[in-house]
């Protein structure tokens, strides 16, 4: 994401970036860094599956990418269900980061 974050902050958020000194470089930088993990998952990711002499699933059996993919979904359930729980108590998350908080 900061590949692509340093591409579009010039057209999304021009006010945070007006000041920096290295603004002329932010495409340079975001173009480097998205060739950079482009190549990485290529090798790391992609590749091995598409080399591996089994199917697909027990690759990613075998390699543990099952597992996390399983954590990544009980973690968006269960932000799914304290979100649904705040709403209904009438918490309001927006106003969490409003405040400073005491010293």
């Amino acid at each position: 994401m900061p590949g692509v974050n340093a591409l579009v902050a010039p057209l999304s958020r021009k006010d945070l970036i007006r000041a920096a000194p290295w603004r002329t470089w932010l495409p340079v930088f975001g173009a480097i860094w998205l060739v950079f993990s482009a190549t990485v998952y290529w090798f790391a990711g992609i590749k091995p599956i598409i080399q591996s002499s089994k199917n697909g699933l027990s690759f990613f059996n075998q390699s543990g990418i099952s597992f996390a993919i399983g954590i990544a979904i009980v973690a968006v359930a269960v932000y799914v269900v304290q979100a649904v729980r705040n709403r209904r108590a009438g918490v309001d998350l927006g106003m969490l980061y409003q405040e400073i908080p005491p010293d």
